[in-house]
């Protein structure tokens, strides 16, 4: 059978993290959605081996719903191993140059395969190619690019998919700090998202255009995010993060907030997008 949405390819794929902000071992991420009567809880889970994640599960209101199994070599992340909840499975696979990530290979077998070529500029991540191919059907492609400003920082990301472009881009401050993010669909403006950071430099809230809110949350102990609330006119949507003692060796995990490659753990935006950090969706 085909893979359900649990099983989409991780952007994520890192084993060289050199940002030192690793303080401590996140294990568990819990999203509860209430939208008017219903309520649904998301749980995600991460157990280690040292200072690697090993293996992450995930449970949608208590039930199993899906799971990857990560294999190390030399350059980082060489192998991912997913299955959903119905048992079916996905092999992704990663190359790496120079410790970056050149390109991986994500494989449902019979259904689809997802080749990603990435490709480095000056400044950094340039561009992310995928083609998708399916039996009997025609391959697709798909680009995601990045544009920077003079002083380095990420200013705009394009998503080409045939006819379709959608693109983010990046407003700073005077002093560097990520202020705006917006969002165009096809030349039309849909959304734009507002950043507010707190004394320390951290993120605390972000307002879109919709009268929606996220409000951000910090841990005494470790001085990383404990809980994000967002609030919209249809619901509240609240993740929570809860951490172990110990430290992680490449990889660095985005929040639930939006523009979230630029974000870690501890609410401070990167200058730029790095496939070392992102989010993991299994």
């Amino acid at each position: 059978g085909g893979m359900n949405k649990a099983l989409l390819p991780l952007l994520l794929a890192a084993c060289s993290d050199s940002s030192g902000r690793s303080r401590a071992q996140l294990v568990e991420v819990e999203t509860t959605i209430q939208n008017g009567s219903s309520t649904s809880i998301e749980r995600t889970s991460l157990a280690y081996e040292g200072s690697h994640p090993a293996e992450i599960t995930r449970q949608h209101n208590g039930a199993p719903a899906g799971s990857a199994r990560f294999t190390y070599g030399a350059g980082g992340i060489e192998r991912v191993e997913y299955t959903d909840d119905e048992g079916d499975r996905a092999i992704e696979q990663l190359t790496y140059q120079d410790g970056r990530l050149v390109r991986s290979r994500y494989e449902i077998a019979g259904v689809r395969v997802d080749e990603r070529a990435v490709m480095y500029g000056e400044a950094g991540l340039e561009e992310v190619a995928t083609t998708s191919t399916s039996p009997g059907a025609a391959g697709t492609t798909s680009l995601l690019r990045f544009d920077y400003d003079g002083a380095g920082r990420t200013t705009k990301l394009t998503e080409l998919a045939g006819s379709q472009t959608s693109t983010t881009e990046l407003r700073y401050t005077t002093d560097g700090a990520l202020e705006r993010a917006t969002q165009f669909e096809g030349g039309q403006l849909r959304e734009t998202f507002t950043f507010e950071l707190d004394d320390a430099g951290r993120l605390s809230e972000v307002a879109d255009t919709r009268n929606g809110r996220y409000e951000v949350t910090y841990d005494d102990a470790t001085g990383l995010i404990s809980e994000v609330r967002r609030s919209t006119t249809s619901g509240t949507t609240t993740t929570q993060y809860r951490y172990g003692d110990g430290s992680v060796a490449g990889w660095t995990f985005a929040p639930a907030v939006p523009a979230p490659q630029l974000f870690d753990l501890t609410g401070v935006a990167f200058d730029t997008v790095s496939l070392l950090h992102g989010d993991i969706e299994i």
